[in-house]
């Protein structure tokens, strides 16, 4: 039986079949990964374990589209959702002007979001800028470059980043 992970969160470098290829934000951090999870394990992202019923040996857990899967195992790997929609200490109308990516905002080279002087870092910047900006390992490279952006007036919107760009921001944050 093929190992089946059902998960609730998306968009961390594995493509989603609803979703074509280059049209959402990848995880430069993942790409080793492909290698170990394509052909060899089911993925079913957008989902949730609706129910999770026990058989003989074996579990069926159903699925928030109704679809069923039996499995040796069951990891559900939840991760944590962006939404700058709930982050409510920002006015509304200011929130309506910052433009997203499944709400999650899309940043330039800087971390600066489509409102010109403002900036996420952090777990809002886990899309554009790769799984290390979102700990606290990556508050020191993300804080310099924010920074070097506002004193160097770089306020104003420099192009967004997109794949290939990842990796280079990670780099070049560390530096």
């Amino acid at each position: 039986m093929r190992a089946s992970h059902l998960a609730g969160s998306t968009g961390y470098g594995i493509a989603c079949p609803s979703c074509s290829i280059g049209s959402q934000y990848h995880s430069g951090a993942t790409d080793w990964l492909r290698s170990r999870v394509f052909g060899k394990v089911t993925l079913r992202e957008r989902r949730t374990v609706a129910r999770l019923d026990e058989a003989p040996g074996k579990l069926t857990a159903t699925l928030s589209d109704g679809a069923k899967v039996r499995a040796d195992h069951v990891i559900l790997a939840t991760g944590y959702t962006v939404d700058v929609n709930k982050l409510t200490m920002i006015h509304p109308s200011l929130r309506a002007e910052i433009e997203t990516h499944r709400a999650s905002p899309i940043l330039s080279h800087w971390f600066e979001s489509s409102v010109p002087g403002l900036y996420f870092v952090g777990l809002t910047s886990l899309h554009a800028f790769g799984p290390l900006y979102r700990f606290v390992a990556g508050c020191g490279a993300a804080a310099r470059r924010v920074a070097k952006a506002i004193t160097r007036g770089q306020v104003g919107r420099s192009r967004a980043v997109t794949q290939p760009a990842v990796a280079a921001n990670a780099a070049a944050g560390l530096r």
